[in-house]
């Protein structure tokens, strides 16, 4: 599943993925901008396509000292991962929002699949601190906010999470804030984004504080961004779908093979890119053709970053659908064939398993449609409903969150007993 990014004041790597180019030449030179172009050098695209996932997973996520050795000084802003750490680098050419030392500012962060319960913390650079020669350090940060559990807000064609941030008064020249979404889960996944300011200027006097909790209000006056560099332009050969209209849809980023982290999954990105207003669907489906997981975004004209999740080693299918939103012409559909290697990084032979024996369940009588775990693979989001195996029933979360009940790990995902069961399933 994909999750999200600081959208205001925007992230370094959607700065970069934004304005493109990094598909054009091996050597960087598509790319524009200095810093992202010396990104690209560093650690090649994969920042840019997994824009949305600058995670790292903190099992004891209150205690700062566990926090600080998963996400270690100089990879801060690359979310503790050495595969992202271009967006670490010091460079004087990052992209900068500018703001008012001492304003109240909304923070606007896209939550692709958001995940509650979690909590945020907003820290800022101190004064000194120099992004043109410096990597950040832990000691170089401040806390400036922190809220806990926000609910996501429908706005336009996605959600978001809002919160008010105060920034310091008296603030000259340039910084960087961190931002850090933890989930409250037994994995302690959380995310960190860093968004390069520029202070042009002070707030009046009364920038007041940022109290608790904060209950999201309605948008406030849009505050102007910078606009988006246009979008280059592809040659068809660079999207090999299998079938469908490829001036209506151009796949890039994918990988022929990926390989399980220690953690025991890895996450398949890819960015699609349409020419038209489209929804746009990808599917990953194992060798049996069971749906395992799935994404899904409105694209205008432009491009969006999917993400999808594989637990276990084999081969799998990818299927991308785009679907127009102001016609009815019929979708048009490319499919991917990727490999997913083991932790030891040998290709799997895909042996033919034995199906551990299921206990006995009573007649069902129309309360449940599989006995979990029958039938993963077949879920549907929002509506299948399962029989655990301490006899009471679940139903599947609705979309996209309902992408979690077809994951085939029980240690996670087994109604009533995964350590984030809750993800997936409500109970009845």
């Amino acid at each position: 599943m994909a999750h999200g990014w600081a959208d205001y004041p925007k992230a370094r790597q959607v700065f970069c993925e934004e304005a493109g180019g990094y598909w054009s030449a091996a050597n960087g030179s598509g790319i524009k901008n200095r810093a992202c172009r010396a990104a690209f050098k560093a650690s090649g695209t994969y920042q840019f396509v997994q824009k949305n996932e600058f995670a790292a997973m903190v099992p004891d996520y209150n205690n700062m000292a566990a926090v600080k050795r998963a996400v270690p000084n100089g990879l801060i802003c690359s979310g503790g991962d050495n595969g992202k750490r271009g967006m670490s680098l010091p460079s004087a050419h990052w992209q900068r929002t500018k703001m008012r030392a001492g304003e109240t500012f909304t923070l606007r962060y896209r939550g692709t699949a958001p995940h509650t319960p979690s909590f945020w913390q907003v820290y800022i650079t101190k004064p000194g601190f120099n992004a043109a020669t410096s990597t950040i350090r832990w000691q170089d940060l401040e806390l400036i906010a922190s809220h806990g559990n926000i609910q996501p807000r429908q706005d336009g064609n996605g959600q978001y999470f809002f919160f008010d941030v105060t920034l310091p008064k008296g603030r000259k020249g340039n910084a960087t804030l961190v931002t850090r979404w933890q989930r409250n889960d037994p994995a302690g996944e959380g995310f960190y984004n860093c968004s390069d300011i520029r202070f042009s200027g002070s707030a009046g006097a009364g920038g007041g504080g940022t109290g608790g909790v904060v209950t999201p209000t309605p948008l406030p006056t849009p505050v102007p961004v910078p606009k988006p560099v246009p979008l280059p332009s592809y040659p068809d050969g660079e999207q090999n779908g299998n079938h469908g209209n490829a001036a209506t849809l151009s796949i890039f980023g994918l990988q022929d093979e990926y390989r399980l982290n220690r953690d025991g999954h890895v996450t398949i990105a890819a960015t699609v890119k349409t020419r038209r207003d489209y929804k746009v669907e990808m599917v990953l489906k194992d060798r049996q053709q069971r749906v395992m997981d799935r994404d899904s975004d409105k694209v205008k004209k432009g491009r969006t970053a999917l993400a999808v999740l594989a637990s276990k080693p084999g081969q799998y299918t990818l299927t991308f659908t785009a679907t127009p939103l102001k016609t009815k012409e019929a979708p048009t559909v490319q499919t991917r064939t990727v490999w997913v290697r083991g932790t030891s990084g040998q290709k799997p032979t895909l042996p033919v398993v034995k199906p551990t024996p299921l206990p006995s369940y009573p007649s069902h009588d129309g309360r449940y449609d599989y006995a979990y775990p029958t039938g993963i693979g077949n879920y549907v989001a929002g509506e299948t409903v399962v029989l655990g195996r301490d006899g009471q029933t679940y139903q599947c979360r609705p979309f996209p969150e309902g992408g979690w009940c077809n994951i085939n790990s029980a240690t996670h995902y087994e109604p009533g007993y995964g350590s984030s069961w809750q993800d997936a399933w409500i109970k009845l």
